[in-house]
């Protein structure tokens, strides 16, 4: 009896044991899913390998795990590795360290509906439903509000088919005009299949550019272009860099 005792103490104690475990498993997963008002969860994505950089990559992977994340997770994007996990997740081979690029960086926060991309010491906040970051602590950080980006997209455009390089590009022209003082830069219209966007410049003109253009040589023909006296006086209305071998221009008022 005191043997069989044994055995049934030992086996209330294991359950006790499990209840508990249990328990504080349930606490953490409601901390966690359901208490917090922000996300603990952060993935990091960095590419290693032979040669080829991000262009190795599905250049809708990212989109599509932005797209697949339910609740409001940060979502880190840099040049290092790709986790274990994603990797089982998706077919996707390693790539190199990005070759030509700097480091890359998207965080997404689904509760704040925005997102950041950075490119080297810029950051860009992409707003896309007209939440304010005005007092936002990045701000103190140089971070380049990117506004209009939801308009653009409930127009019919979006990024998932331009790729990393495309929103590398858009960091540089963004920052372009930041360094040039003209403040704000809004996407006025973004369209996937013509591959076309259409950025606003405060206090200037309204530029399209292909996104071919934008994730190669756009930044050096804005950083001409915005410091043209006609620029500068804001005597132009909109300029069009997406036709082949043209560049049409639209003066204010005509």
């Amino acid at each position: 009896m005191r043997e069989g005792d044994g055995v049934g103490a030992k086996l209330a104690l294991i359950a006790l044991a499990f209840l508990i475990f249990s328990a504080a498993g349930g606490a953490v997963w409601y901390a966690v899913n359901v208490a917090l008002p922000f996300s603990l969860e952060e993935v990091r994505l960095v590419s290693v390998g032979p040669p080829g950089g991000l262009e190795a990559l599905d250049e809708g992977m990212i989109w599509t795990l932005l797209s697949d994340l339910e609740r409001d997770y940060f979502f880190l994007v840099d040049r290092a590795k790709l986790c274990e996990g994603l990797r089982a997740r998706y077919p996707i081979r390693d790539a190199s360290a990005v070759v030509g690029w700097r480091a890359l960086e998207v965080r997404v926060e689904w509760r704040s509906p925005a997102f950041w991309v950075a490119s080297g010491d810029r950051v860009l906040l992409v707003d896309r439903e007209g939440f304010s970051w005005e007092d936002s602590p990045h701000r103190a950080k140089g971070l380049v509000e990117l506004r209009g980006f939801g308009d653009a997209l409930r127009d019919g455009g979006g990024p998932w088919l331009l790729g990393g390089r495309f929103w590398v590009g858009l960091v540089e022209l963004v920052g372009i005009a930041s360094e040039l003082g003209l403040g704000e830069v809004k996407v006025v219209s973004m369209d996937e299949r013509l591959g076309l966007v259409a950025l606003e410049v405060e206090g200037g003109p309204v530029l399209q550019f292909t996104a071919d253009q934008v994730a190669s040589s756009a930044g050096d023909v804005l950083r001409a272009f915005l410091k043209t006296p006609s620029v500068a006086r804001g005597d132009l209305e909109r300029v069009d860099f997406s036709a082949e071998g043209v560049v049409v221009v639209r003066r204010r008022g005509r």
